[in-house]
């Protein structure tokens, strides 16, 4: 019942209970309606009354139970939702030890490749000096044997001389060489 219907019809009741006191022409000659038809117009007064409760509680409660079933479905959704910011948290807190553990990983595949070029460096510095070592051991065996056979020698003392810078210098190659 809409509210415009619900005030006609109580309008419409009261005109049949009580005519209007204010109305400028009082009808005399109409007579009081009968017992019957006030009885009646009783009646149907309280049986409008009754269903118009009856609709009331019923939208009550069926207004009630969309919203209790509402809230279900609120409290559903609430849930599902909590459930996914859970997992999300977690895939976040995973995703998060992921990459720390990545930028860790970086961090040492850096230090191990800078190692790598050390000894690579070293590696090369060794093999320059053990090629010289060889070089000036094999001079210096060279000339070790001339000076055992007594061979005359065309080296004057400066060249001797040489030859002992040359002996001082493969010592410190062979020192730097065990560092």
């Amino acid at each position: 019942a809409t509210p415009a219907a619900t005030a006609a019809s109580d309008t419409a009741r009261r005109e049949i209970a009580a005519p209007e006191l204010g109305s400028s022409a009082v009808a005399p000659s109409r007579p009081d309606p009968p017992a019957e038809v006030l009885k009646e117009t009783f009646l149907l007064k309280a049986e409008v009354e009754q269903l118009r409760n009856r609709l009331r509680s019923c939208s009550t409660s069926d207004e009630l139970r969309v919203v209790q079933e509402d809230c279900a479905a609120l409290r559903s959704e609430r849930d599902g939702l909590r459930s996914e910011i859970a997992r999300l948290e977690s895939s976040f807190l995973s995703w998060r030890r992921s990459a720390e553990e990545a930028e860790a990983l970086r961090s040492e595949v850096a230090t191990l490749q800078e190692q790598r070029r050390q000894l690579q460096d070293r590696l090369a510095q060794s093999a320059v000096l053990a090629e010289a070592n060889a070089r000036l051991a094999a001079e210096n065996e060279s000339l070790r044997t001339r000076l055992a056979q007594g061979a005359p020698s065309q080296h004057s003392p400066p060249a001797l001389q040489s030859l002992d810078d040359k002996v001082l210098r493969l010592r410190e190659l062979s020192a730097s060489l065990e560092q």
